[in-house]
Order: structure tokens, then C-alpha cells, then sequence
């Protein structure tokens, strides 16, 4: 890409971020706030160096469209909480240019249109050097979004937007295993296996899909509450979700307060995973 990353991030990241941390002031969405976008756009950086993409990536695709992609992709769940949420995102941005027209991207149409379009999570089977800019920039974006959806990060994630959606906690088990399962798919699809960032992100997806058998065992067992799973989840609804709290005040007086190492170990777990985003 013609422009190097370390210039990208000085020109766009303290506009953009700036802009949309406005718009979570009136929206206590802490899985899916700027930290969330920061860390997608972390794992798009890598995700765009991967041989299947790096070398069949359309040119007119730059890091500026990655960029603004990745900050601006899940703002519309500051107003809308479903998955339709991307068609507000794309709002958001084109908002924000303007607003800002001392800064410019060329092709933003194409940058909306993959704003828009990023959740769709249904298997993506078209060969990646086949597509149309707009679609390629849409699977990178889709995909590295996914990748953020795995590990314990990808648990407080789904646990959260899962609920504000209205399922409930019994119901939420079947239906991650079958999201999270396209996700990987997809990735999979993308990135080719046999390689180390494969089998990285694999084992994150392990991570997510271990938590939510193990939920689905324990709701399933009648011992509602007491299970290690169950505990996480019902934390983060009632820390989170119903107290407001951030997570990691969340996590700080789980920590603090919980004498079982099982359950102090998924929140110590979720901890130190947020902290390798930290660089931000």
C-alpha cells in the first residue's frame, strides 16, 4: 500500500476517533465503543500482510479505506442495535467528511459501501482475487471484525450485543455456535490454513466456542448460576449492561471479589486480553 502505516494513523486516527467518541456519549455500548474499532483496525494491519490477501489485493484498495473502514464500521450501533446497524455506520461517516472537509479519501463510496455491508456473516465462498474492490474491502473489513469476535473478548462481545438484541441467555449458546462458525469459515476461506496466524486465531475461536458449550451444559444441567460460564455471562449483563459500568471496572471488582479461581480465571483471562490492545 502506497501510504505506510505509521502516517495513516497520524493523519486519521485522532480525527476519527475524536468524532465518534461523541457519538457513544449518549450510547453505553462499551463490547463495540472506539476500543472495538481500534482493535479491528489492529487486526486488519495484519490480516492485509497474509500472502492470499496482500498479493491479490486490489490497488485500489489503499490503508486510508482500511482505516476509516475499520473506526467507523459498528458506530451505527450507537442508534441501531441490529445487524442492520451498518447502513447508520456508513451515515455516521459520511457525516463526518462533511464535517471535516479539510480531509478526504478518495473512492468513499466504496468505503461506505463496505461499512454498510460488513455483517453480513453468511459464508462467503467467492474467491477473494475475483472480487470487485468494493467486495474486497468489504470481506477484510467482515473478516477482521470476526477475528475480534473470537477469544474471551469475542464472549463479553457476544454476551452483550446478544442481550440488547433481546435473546436471552438460555437461547444465546445455539445461536454463537452458529455465527461463530461462519465467521471462522470465512476466515478460513480467506487467509488459507497451515500457517501460524491460522492456527493463532484458531485457537481464539476455540476459546469462544468452549465458553458457550460449556453455558449451554450448565444452563442445560438446572444448575442455573452456579456454573463458572454462567457466572462470566450473567457478570457482564448485570456489571455491564444493567450497571453501566465499564468493563474493566467490571473485571476490577471481579477480581477483587471472587474467591474461586475458576471463575477469577475467565475474568483474569478476559484482562489480560484486553490489555494487547493497549498500545492504542
Amino acid at each position: 500500500m502506497a501510504m505506510q502505516i505509521n502516517s495513516v494513523e497520524a493523519k486519521w486516527l485522532s480525527p476519527i476517533c475524536s468524532f465518534v467518541k461523541t457519538l457513544y456519549k449518549s450510547a453505553h455500548i462499551p463490547s463495540h465503543d472506539i476500543s472495538h474499532h481500534l482493535r479491528v483496525w489492529h487486526i486488519c494491519n495484519n490480516l492485509v500482510k497474509r500472502p492470499l490477501i496482500s498479493q491479490n489485493l486490489n490497488p485500489a484498495i489503499s490503508s486510508e479505506h482500511l482505516i476509516v473502514a475499520c473506526l467507523f464500521h459498528d458506530t451505527g450501533l450507537t442508534v441501531d442495535k441490529s445487524e442492520r446497524h451498518g447502513y447508520a455506520s456508513a451515515k455516521f461517516c459520511s457525516d463526518f467528511f462533511k464535517k471535516t472537509p479539510q480531509l478526504a479519501v478518495d473512492n468513499l463510496r466504496m468505503v461506505l459501501y463496505a461499512i454498510e455491508h460488513h455483517d453480513d456473516k453468511s459464508i462467503q465462498q467467492a474467491n477473494f482475487k475475483d472480487l470487485p474492490p468494493e467486495l474486497q474491502l468489504t470481506r477484510i473489513l467482515s473478516t477482521a471484525d470476526d477475528l475480534d469476535a473470537f477469544g474471551l473478548i469475542g464472549v463479553y462481545r457476544y454476551v452483550e450485543i446478544y442481550v440488547l438484541r433481546g435473546i436471552a441467555l438460555h437461547h444465546m449458546p445455539a445461536k454463537v455456535l452458529m455465527n461463530i462458525a461462519n465467521r471462522h469459515k470465512n476466515f478460513t476461506n480467506l487467509v488459507g490454513v497451515n500457517t501460524a496466524f491460522y492456527q493463532k486465531h484458531t485457537r481464539r475461536y476455540a476459546v469462544t466456542v468452549d465458553f458457550f458449550k460449556g453455558l449451554q451444559e450448565e444452563l442445560n444441567s438446572g444448575n442455573d448460576g452456579n456454573g463458572q460460564c454462567t457466572y462470566f455471562a450473567k457478570s457482564i449483563i448485570h456489571n455491564v449492561i444493567n450497571k453501566e459500568y465499564t468493563i474493566e471496572q467490571t473485571i476490577k471488582n471481579e477480581l477483587v471479589s471472587l474467591a474461586s479461581y475458576p471463575r477469577k480465571n475467565l475474568f483474569s483471562q478476559l484482562k489480560d486480553e484486553l490489555n494487547q490492545f493497549t498500545v492504542f
